[in-house]
């Protein structure tokens, strides 16, 4: 059991509360509670349809954190190797916060400790699955970062299921550039590329850069406005960041 101080929550009335977050073993009584609380709540929000993997291999579970507020016990969340879905994958799973702790940061603290269990055990990317009812877990997901993707595994044909991902890790922007005289087929390779990276979940920017030096009239010392489409580039970079979109096809 590992344990450390988490930033200080407040409740609705402001008064501030000691939150601590422990890794503890999966079958660890307080977090299997947890997770039968939560299933229990799932069945009833989805009118008594259960979590689909109601039943997680334990070999597969490789850390469960709980956060305790005064030490009291309020919420639970997992971190499961998912190498069968993508090189260095790991999956979130039996995110929970018990309804009174709920409004108080308590999930972003999980989430946070979660990524950084799974950034030293060297994964890459971090993907999960939520429902379509569970807005407050929709909200929590893309305000830290994660993006919408394809549904995977179990719930690829799961209507009520949505599924998002982020990567841990900043390898930097990689930009293609397609180059060629005009009518050499450059817009339907880049399409072809983009369509490449989509099929791997891979988040980019695809850019006609032709687009961005159309204009008229050009500058004498700038005939056919390429400093115009590189100054045009460089103000979109920090945009396309901003997104985590860190692969550029031009």
């Amino acid at each position: 059991m590992t344990e450390g101080d988490a930033p200080t929550p407040t409740d609705r009335g402001g008064a501030a509360h000691q939150a601590r977050l422990v890794v503890v073993p999966w079958d660890d009584p307080h977090a299997t509670l947890l997770r039968t609380e939560q299933q229990d709540e799932l069945t009833a929000l989805y009118d008594g349809e259960g979590d689909i993997e109601a039943d997680l291999p334990p070999e597969q579970m490789l850390a469960t954190v709980l956060v305790t507020v005064d030490d009291e016990v309020a919420g639970c969340g997992a971190l499961r190797e998912a190498g069968r879905y993508g090189m260095g994958y790991g999956e979130l799973k039996r995110m929970y916060v018990r309804p009174p702790f709920r409004g108080r940061g308590m999930s972003r603290l999980v989430v946070r400790e979660l990524e950084r269990i799974a950034a030293e055990a060297g994964f890459r990317r971090l993907i999960l699955e939520t429902g379509v009812l569970q807005v407050e877990a929709i909200g929590l997901y893309r305000s830290s970062g994660y993006r919408r993707i394809p549904n995977y595994g179990p719930y690829v044909d799961e209507t009520r299921s949505v599924c998002y991902a982020r990567w841990l890790v900043d390898a930097g922007t990689k930009v293609v550039v397609v180059n060629g005289t005009m009518g050499a087929g450059k817009t339907t390779v880049s399409s072809a590329i983009s369509d490449l990276l989509r099929e791997g979940h891979e988040p980019h920017g695809w850019i006609d850069a032709d687009v961005l030096c159309q204009v008229w009239p050009t500058d004498a010392g700038d005939p056919y406005a390429q400093d115009l489409m590189f100054e045009s580039l460089t103000a979109l970079a920090p945009n396309l960041a901003r997104r985590g979109l860190r692969r550029v096809v031009l």
